[in-house]
């Protein structure tokens, strides 16, 4: 049986997932908890469920998951 490396393709929405610098309305999984309310495990199930965007940290060192959560729980309701 033959062992070796293999390569793995990613399109531009899994790319997208993995950035430099967040976008806004995105804060660290910790802030996220709090923002939310929310303990660690179920601001991950919520991301795992896609009730919940998020994006990979990937500056240097310094790696993490950003939670998005602007307009994630309106304080005031818009209604028309």
């Amino acid at each position: 049986m033959r062992h070796g490396a293999f390569r793995l393709t990613a399109d531009l929405k899994i790319k997208a997932r993995f950035l430099a610098t967040p976008r806004e309305g995105f804060e660290p999984i910790r802030d996220a908890m709090d923002t939310l309310g929310l303990s660690r495990q179920a601001v991950l199930q919520r991301v795992k469920r896609g009730e919940l965007e998020s994006v990979h940290d990937i500056r240097g060192q310094r790696k993490g998951l950003w939670i998005k959560t602007m307009d994630q729980n309106p304080l005031f309701e818009q209604t028309p």
